[in-house]
């Protein structure tokens, strides 16, 4: 049983018998029983108020980022990031802290072909901050297709309408084409990949990556290219044509014999009759259609924040200046090359921002905004990236506690590092301090009278304070 408890309870001075106020406490979901207790006497309503049951707000998903939000790899495990409001606290107290209980739930329109994997409430701010706003950390779960919405369910209670990540939704990768290879129980002398009978009826494998595992979902053709037209009678056409001009002609396997026989990584079919050499295969898994094989550099990584010329320190526990000017280092991995580096060209770093419990980059296109828990990003002045390890940057005017770093580059959002603590990439600006009020005591006339109040850090010059 959860126990959530009110706080700051206190009578109506007017109603003092009959009516109370407290303060929510943070937490999530709905249906729960009310229990007011008087000097040891018990009052419980188990009834839904005004018709509705007794709890929180719908969760609701503003944002999805992570490497599983895009082109996503089809055998699942990778980081799938959700921000959103009323998302509820990481923890609830129940006696002792114990996980909110959270849910997610994707593909097609309405969200319930896939569920997430191993989903998890983090805290937006620094360890330990167990009742701030969250996000959701997940892995993906196997899959394939694109323009997939997302769902989350938060002790229970479920976001009312789908969230969809513009332009295309969650997409899974397209499958990708590596290789062809006979099987092993092949006839001798027999070579399906650079020497099929033209009669078809041979087992070709198809290795590669992001297949799926669902043999419903696939389809395989081929095709020739041929440098002169094919005419009516059988006999071969004359003279020279443009690629434009030539004809495509499309083969296919064998109807039905192709099946997922490695779940992702291969395809077995039985070749269907033809000719010709130097043919063009095309996979089509739920509708993505394959590509070459290609390659890919690792994500971006940050491992810590630093004051600039003293990477060995720890930005300051008492906050940073919030007038701006600050200078940080962004120490980590993977950062791509400087300016100076990349063959005259600028570096690849698309996007650096931050905000409290940090920003989802990947997919958003404006330049001005980044989506966050709180709704409310900062941009550096300027950075510059020193090397693949480190990029220094320029803070403007900020305020709050629990900022965290999101990095883009050429299209790849950062990472935590795993070798760290989670908050590594995390920062704080130090709290308001009023140091003294003028005048110390005001008049009673109705005009009243100005008052100066003079300090630090009162975020004066924050354009969204």
């Amino acid at each position: 049983m959860i126990t959530l408890p009110f706080s700051n309870c206190r009578h109506d001075g007017f109603r003092p018998h009959t009516r109370l106020f407290c303060d929510y406490p943070a937490g999530s979901g709905f249906g729960y029983a009310l229990r007011v207790n008087v000097d040891g006497q018990m009052a419980t309503l188990n009834l839904p108020i005004n018709g509705e049951p007794f709890g929180y707000d719908y969760p609701v998903v503003t944002a999805v980022g992570g490497a599983g939000a895009k082109d996503a790899n089809t055998d699942g495990g990778q980081v799938l990031r959700v921000d959103g409001t009323s998302l509820g606290p990481a923890t609830l107290p129940m006696g002792s802290i114990f996980p909110t209980p959270v849910r997610v739930f994707y593909g097609g329109a309405d969200a319930t072909v896939y569920e997430a994997v191993d989903c998890r409430m983090v805290a937006a701010g620094t360890a330990g901050a167990a009742l701030l706003q969250t996000n959701i950390v997940c892995e993906t779960a196997p899959g394939t297709g694109r323009g997939h919405a997302l769902a989350v369910e938060v002790a229970g209670r479920r976001s009312e309408v789908p969230f969809v990540n513009q332009p295309d939704g969650l997409t899974y990768g397209a499958p990708v084409l590596a290789s062809f290879s006979s099987p092993a129980d092949a006839p001798a002398g027999s070579n399906v990949v650079s020497a099929a009978d033209t009669a078809g009826q041979e087992e070709i494998l198809i290795n590669g990556r992001n297949f799926g595992e669902w043999t419903e979902r696939i389809m395989v053709q081929f095709f020739k290219q041929i440098s002169l037209p094919l005419v009516s009678d059988g006999s071969a056409g004359s003279g020279a044509l443009t690629a434009s001009q030539a004809d495509r002609i499309r083969f296919l396997p064998e109807t039905g014999s192709c099946v997922v026989t490695v779940p992702h990584r291969q395809i077995s079919c039985i070749m269907g009759q033809g000719a010709g050499n130097a043919l063009d295969w095309m996979v089509q898994v739920d509708g993505l259609n394959s590509s070459n094989p290609v390659t890919a550099y690792s994500p971006p990584v940050i491992s810590s924040v630093h004051p600039v010329g003293a990477l060995s320190s720890p930005v300051s526990p008492q906050g940073l200046s919030s007038e701006g000017g600050v200078r940080l280092s962004i120490s980590g991995r993977y950062f791509g090359p400087s300016g100076s580096s990349f063959n005259g060209n600028p570096g690849l770093v698309q996007r650096i921002a931050y905000a409290v419990g940090g920003v989802t980059l990947a997919g958003q296109f404006d330049n001005e905004t980044a989506s966050t828990s709180t709704g409310q990003s900062y941009a550096p002045v300027t950075f510059s990236v020193v090397s693949h390890n480190r990029i220094d940057v320029t803070l403007p005017p900020s305020i709050g506690t629990g900022h965290c770093f999101g990095l883009l580059v050429a299209d790849q959002e950062a990472i935590e590092d795993p070798a760290t603590q989670p908050d590594a990439r995390c920062f704080d600006f130090a709290l308001p301090e009023i140091t003294s009020l003028t005048p110390r005591r005001a008049p009673t006339d109705p005009n009243g009278a100005t008052m100066v109040i003079q300090g630090t850090n009162l975020g004066l010059r924050d354009p969204i304070a």
